[in-house]
């Protein structure tokens, strides 16, 4: 594996976790999710939308994938409003808390 490949994930692996720690801290964690889709949107959508090529047999699986997405953020706000980041982290990850 290149050193720049593993960098990148080590990154990617960071953020990701450094984003659910401020998600599961935040006083109102809707709001806070909210801002940070909004910001990502901000950024994201003006490069997304300049290098679109993207064959039309591929929308309704664009579609179907952000759905879920929001689907996906809906749950994890709810769940960090309820319980404690060292329990919905591994859920969401999909991971099973050993004791």
């Amino acid at each position: 594996m290149p050193a720049s490949a593993f960098a990148l994930a080590l990154a990617a692996a960071a953020l990701h976790a450094g984003w659910n720690v401020l998600l599961a801290r935040a006083v109102d964690v809707r709001a806070a999710t909210t801002v940070a889709l909004v910001v990502g949107i901000a950024l994201f959508a003006p490069v997304a939308a300049a290098t679109w090529d993207v064959e039309a047999a591929a929308v309704p699986w664009i579609a179907a994938s952000a759905t879920l997405e929001i689907l996906y953020f809906a749950l994890l706000t709810s769940a960090y409003g309820r319980s404690d980041l060292s329990l919905v982290y591994p859920i969401a990850r999909g991971a099973r808390r050993r004791t």
